[in-house]
């Protein structure tokens, strides 16, 4: 798979990106928020949750919880180093309030979410990314996705996806889903583009009943090992 840069970012969020929000991780399948200076990826990959990114949808000076919001580092060269936490979810696992808490409205009380969840370039240019793909699948532009925190499993609809063929983007393909684990996706992971792109603006995630916008940044990547389902 080469996904393609900005709203490709939607796959990282529902792959990985919930499995860093404290609450979830207590439960899910990267076993727990306070183990960190585990590997989860290659060192090509880099990624933060940064609600200071000015006039993104999901920027803003302070989070629900009146925190002041500040860049997280979550994963550094492949190692994991850090979770989103709110107020409630810092307290009862013991890690650092990250300004993370969002709530949909007044009548809501706030979670641990993502804000803008953005990967950092890497070194590699992104004609490099197709080359040696006998058959593989470039998407443009996926949908929305699900994630199971128990499993670990996700899966992202497909919008617009294009056949690789011996190297080269080839004809359109219809319908279909990309799905997979978080952790597996992390390791297949072959290639990160040189330069960042985000999406266009339109982002929403909903988590236990709540919506809240988002934003996601990176640059186009290579994973080597995810599934393409079929669909209508």
């Amino acid at each position: 798979i080469v996904l393609a840069g900005g709203w490709g970012g939607v796959v990282l969020h529902e792959a990985i990106g919930h499995a860093l929000e404290a609450d979830i991780a207590g439960d899910g399948v990267l076993a727990g928020p306070r183990p960190v200076g585990v590997r989860l990826a290659p060192p090509a990959v880099t990624l933060v949750d940064d609600p200071t990114a000015s006039g993104r949808r999901g920027s803003a000076r302070f989070d629900d919880e009146g925190v002041p919001t500040t860049r997280t580092l979550l994963i550094d060269a492949g190692v994991r180093v850090a979770v989103l936490a709110d107020r409630l979810s810092a307290a009862r696992w013991g890690v650092p309030v990250t300004a993370s808490g969002r709530r949909q409205d007044y009548r809501c009380s706030p979670q641990t979410r993502m804000s803008n969840l953005c990967l950092l370039p890497g070194d590699t240019p992104p004609e490099d990314l197709f080359h040696g793909i006998a058959h593989g699948l470039f998407v443009r532009r996926p949908g929305g996705g699900q994630y199971d925190p128990r499993s670990g499993a996700f899966s992202v609809d497909l919008v617009e996806a294009y056949a690789i063929e011996d190297g080269r983007v080839t004809g359109p393909v219809r319908g279909g889903r990309l799905a997979g684990t978080g952790p597996a996706m992390l390791q297949g992971i072959r290639g990160v583009g040189d330069a960042m792109e985000w999406d266009a603006g339109h982002g929403y995630c909903e988590k236990n009943g709540q919506i809240v916008p988002v934003g996601t940044a990176m640059p186009p990547i290579r994973i080597d090992n995810l599934v393409v389902e079929p669909g209508g």
